[in-house]
């Protein structure tokens, strides 16, 4: 099937949300660099590549609720964990975060992606459409043969998900069908690319699902597609890097061995993630340039056999399915050329060495972040110290005027109840207490001028007009 002409036909609409979806190994980490690197300049020319981060591994696997964070998973080290270990699922504030980013921008091209998504069932493919708009999606998906997927996904397992197993019984586990461990439903959805495809066909229409065949002979294809489909300058997504650069048979072989005896000394997750993925693979073995001869890992011939009948079979579907191709299916079952063997007990001494360079390496960062940590935590103890003192001091403070409070309550008190026995007293009792020759003198000075006036006046007017003096009374209380 000859390749398609790359024209304006492929330019989404403004405000389209064009969802790439991979699967791995199939070209995707080379468009989500590009796209990382050229967040400001895409928005520009009216694409957003939400976010912060590299991709959009987190916030996808928050919606789907799937085991994203490898050194947050509790279980066993091992492959065919992300179905069953509940650790390591994102919170879904990382989805809710980039929907309301993505929701934000009504007219620019959103570009979200990550390659888990091809691994979804049709429920969360329904989920994923329903956040996004069925009306504005469209779904991009990358292909390859699968025999050269195969020997990459095998390889990728062993530095992302601590992968033990031979290539051997892996591959077994795929196309025997009556095998006790069967691959899980995950690796099958994304393994078969037509089901992939027809997936998606049914869900959002042949008409928003766009293939692209990953040539190595034509590596800018990949890149051109996109550019078309986003309305990007030439060229703008073709200076993405692929990191994920798969390993060759002799670090493979590194990998596994190395795989095999940290689950024997029950290593978890997040040493594993430490020190293997991101030290002996990313910072170590990774960034070593392959030497030329070295042979990459490749599949038995009853495996390549049984992969290019899938291919056939892949693209034969896929050109059925309606959806628009860009590239040529018959790619898909290519016969894959000579490889390596992963078996070999000879290791090239530079593998080794890189290895265990990015392990002293990833040691060192985990030295400097717990520095880090330490430095930043004693700051806050001193700090904690400083506003404790600080409140000690106040409470003694306090201490002191509440003591002092307590005395002048009891003063005041003494004080009102000397005034209220006071107030109880007559003029009649404090005279009593008098000696006799006293009394007059002191009841008189009790009184005023006008006061003594006013009860001879009365007395006076009682005895003219009864002829007898008025019986004494007690005296009134004194106003001074």
């Amino acid at each position: 099937m000859p390749g398609s002409t790359l024209n304006n036909t492929l330019l989404l609409p403004p405000g389209s949300r064009l969802l790439y979806i991979g699967p791995m190994k199939t070209g995707t980490t080379a468009i989500q660099s590009a796209a990382r690197d050229q967040r400001q300049t895409l928005l520009e020319h009216g694409v957003r590549y939400p976010g912060t981060k590299f991709n959009h591994r987190s916030a996808l696997g928050a919606l789907l609720g799937w085991s994203t964070i490898t050194a947050g998973r509790v279980g066993r080290l091992g492959p065919d964990r992300l179905d069953l270990d509940e650790g390591g699922v994102p919170d879904i504030r990382e989805w809710d975060d980039l929907k309301a980013e993505i929701t934000a921008d009504t007219s620019r091209r959103i570009l979200v992606t990550h390659e888990f998504v091809s691994q979804a069932d049709d429920e969360g493919c329904r989920r994923i459409v329903d956040e996004l708009g069925p009306d504005g999606i469209h779904v991009a998906i990358t292909l390859r043969s699968p025999a050269t997927i195969l020997p990459s996904l095998w390889a990728q397992g062993l530095k992302d998900d601590a992968q033990t197993e031979s290539l051997d019984s892996w591959l077994s586990r795929i196309y025997d069908s009556a095998s006790d461990r069967p691959m899980p439903a995950r690796f099958r959805r994304a393994y078969d690319q037509a089901e992939l495809v027809q997936r998606w066909a049914r869900l959002i229409g042949p008409d928003k699902v766009t293939v692209i065949v990953v040539e190595r002979s034509q590596p800018a294809a990949l890149s051109d597609a996109f550019e078309s489909l986003l309305g990007l300058p030439a060229g703008m997504l073709g200076c993405g890097v692929d990191t994920n650069r798969s390993f060759t048979a002799a670090e493979a072989n590194v990998f596994q061995r190395l795989n095999n005896s940290l689950a024997d000394h029950d290593v978890g997750w997040q040493s594993f993630s430490e020190f293997v993925w991101r030290g002996a693979a990313n910072r170590g073995v990774l960034e070593r340039k392959r030497p030329g001869d070295e042979p990459r890992v490749g599949l038995p011939a009853w495996a390549a056999a049984a992969a290019k009948q899938d291919g056939e079979r892949f693209a034969s579907q896929i050109r059925d399915s309606g959806v628009r191709v860009l590239g040529d299916l018959d790619q898909l079952w290519v016969e894959p050329s000579p490889a390596g063997n992963v078996g070999s007990d000879t290791i090239p001494a530079d593998v080794g060495v890189r290895a265990l360079t990015g392990v002293i390496l990833a040691g060192a960062d985990t030295q400097r972040r717990a520095n880090q940590r330490k430095a930043q935590r004693d700051a806050k103890i001193k700090r904690l110290d400083q506003v404790t003192a600080k409140l000690d001091a106040t409470s003694q403070l306090l201490e002191a005027e509440r003591a002092k409070n307590k005395h002048l309550e009891a003063d005041l008190t003494r004080v009102k109840q000397e005034l209220s026995d006071e107030k109880k007293r007559t003029l009649y009792h404090r005279v009593r207490k008098l000696p006799p020759t006293k009394r007059p003198n002191q009841t008189a000075a009790a009184y005023t001028s006008r006061e003594l006036l006013a009860a001879l006046k009365r007395r006076i007017k009682h005895k003219l007009r009864t002829g007898k003096s008025k019986p004494l009374k007690p005296l009134p209380w004194p106003k001074k």
